[in-house]
This record gives C-alpha cells, structure tokens and sequence, in this order.
C-alpha cells in the first residue's frame, strides 16, 4: 500500500512539472546578451538582438551585476525581450533613456 501511495505522489509531481513548464515565456525573434566586466566587477551591459542578428536595443547598468545562472534573471530578461521587440516594431529606434531593464530588476 505504501509503495502505490508513494508511486502516485511521484507521478502526481510529475503531471504539475510538466504544466509549470509550459507556462514559461519564451521570446521566439530575438535573444539577449549580458556583458560583465570581471576585471572592474561594475555593473553589466545588456544587449537585445533581433533574430537576425541586428542590434534593437542596449542598456549600461552601472550599479546593477546580473547573475544569469538565476532562473529568476533569466525569465526577467525574457520578459524585458518581448517589451523590447514589441516596442521596436512600432518605434523605429529605442532611446537607453527608456531604461527597460533598469525598471524590470527595480528592488520592490
């Protein structure tokens, strides 16, 4: 009997894996890069791409070091890709002072 309870639980962890999984935010025409420099440790430069390779959108971050080895990071950036890309299509060019992911890493 414990053996059955033990095996339902187990599947029962994997059916709501599976949903939380389907669930994440993926940008599927751009990609993002994040430039330390490990010499100086200040801040970070965070760089958005289109799927061609052509530069959208670049922002210094002078008092603020990503770790992108953090899934929290990561899906923030995701998320700051999509309002990026979607901004680009209906402005021609993006100015740094509009600060995307200054406000998306914003201590609450």
């Amino acid at each position: 009997m414990k053996k059955q309870l033990a095996t339902l639980f187990f599947l029962a962890l994997l059916g709501t894996a599976a949903q939380a999984q389907k669930k994440e935010l993926q940008p599927k025409t751009g990609f993002w890069v994040v430039e330390d420099n490990l010499r100086t440790k200040q801040g970070s430069i965070v760089r958005f791409y289109a799927e061609n390779g052509t530069l959208i959108y670049e922002e210094k971050l002078e008092d603020l070091r990503l770790n992108i080895s953090r899934k929290k990071v990561v899906k923030r950036l995701d998320a700051t890709l999509t309002q990026v890309l979607n901004r680009s299509r209906t402005l021609p060019s993006l100015s740094e002072s509009e600060n995307y992911v200054k406000v998306a890493f914003k201590k609450n």
